[in-house]
């Protein structure tokens, strides 16, 4: 059908119109299939580039709540030997000393009977917590109860420390039996870590020298607000892929994206021009080829006319 449209024409200007005709719409046709081409390797290529991305924050996920969990074990520690001695330990300083050279990653262990801390090791740079109520304080103190309820360790945080800079609480409460097997609530254990330490055991930076940035975040409990408590860049993250953190009583959710983005602009911008170029070239030797065509039916028809 083409060809007989083509070849009705004659040899001049109507052929031309003809033969442009036919090429516009083979550059059409061209540029789809390269375009639908160069779009399935580029998806492709970006799905890769997600697997990567969500690999890297898998494994540092991984290894930041390992680490986590690894110093909050030392509150499970203190607290058998809290009900092994009645809620009395005759070395509390030497014994915290211990436990934190043992599981690492701790600022500080305190002991808060009754829901007030009494006891902080180390003490210095920590005095101003001595005395202070997590139970009654109105930021914390719905956390601490959820803790208490729930009779297991528990994490608070992070929040702004009155001794200064962001941490997270790791809380167990401690229960003891009396005489006649009744518990009551002794107090707390509590085991405190700062967020920029936590961050560099767990090696986040590597997620930097992968040329990726992150956020660190999770949803209050208090008001379900999104809070980050650690970033790479006040820039936002383009449609990051995030990775869960389980901790306890909660989630944290790391996200993370490329730096330069999923896309590169200098790849986009060259392949767009590769598309275009191979469109012109296309549609030109489709055009010129249609013109031979058309002239040598001319010249032969003229020929077999005469």
């Amino acid at each position: 059908m083409v060809l007989r449209y083509l070849l009705s024409a004659d040899g001049g200007r109507q052929g031309q119109r003809r033969a442009l005709l036919v090429a516009v719409m083979a550059g059409m046709l061209i540029a789809l299939l390269f375009g639908y081409i160069a779009f399935s390797i580029e998806r492709a290529a970006h799905q890769q580039r997600e697997i990567q991305a969500r690999q890297l924050a898998t494994a540092v996920a991984h290894g930041l709540g390992a680490r986590l969990e690894r110093s909050l074990s030392s509150a499970i520690a203190l607290t058998a030997v809290l009900r092994q001695g009645g809620g009395k330990i005759d070395n509390f300083k030497g014994l915290a000393k211990e436990l934190i050279n043992e599981f690492g990653g701790i600022s500080a262990l305190q002991l808060a009977p009754g829901g007030t801390i009494a006891q902080i090791e180390p003490l210095a740079g920590n005095e101003r917590a001595v005395g202070f109520s997590p139970i009654k304080d109105p930021v914390q103190g719905p956390e601490v109860q959820r803790v208490i309820e729930q009779r297991q360790l528990g994490l608070t945080g992070p929040f702004e420390l009155r001794q200064g800079g962001m941490g997270v609480v790791g809380r167990n409460p401690v229960f003891l039996r009396d005489a006649e097997g009744r518990e009551t609530l002794w107090g707390l254990v509590q085991v405190l870590i700062r967020v920029p330490d936590l961050l560099v055991m767990s090696r986040l930076d590597t997620i930097e020298q992968a040329g990726y940035r992150y956020e660190l975040w999770r949803i209050k409990p208090s008001n379900k607000e999104r809070q980050v408590f650690a970033r790479s860049s006040d820039l936002a993250l383009e449609r990051p892929v995030n990775v869960s953190i389980p901790v306890p009583n909660g989630e944290w959710v790391l996200s993370v994206a490329p730096d330069a983005g999923w896309h590169s602009p200098r790849d986009l911008l060259l392949e767009g021009a590769a598309l275009c170029l191979i469109t012109l070239l296309g549609a030109a030797a489709v055009y010129f080829a249609l013109r031979q065509v058309q002239l040598l039916h001319y010249q032969v028809s003229r020929q077999s006319k005469d």
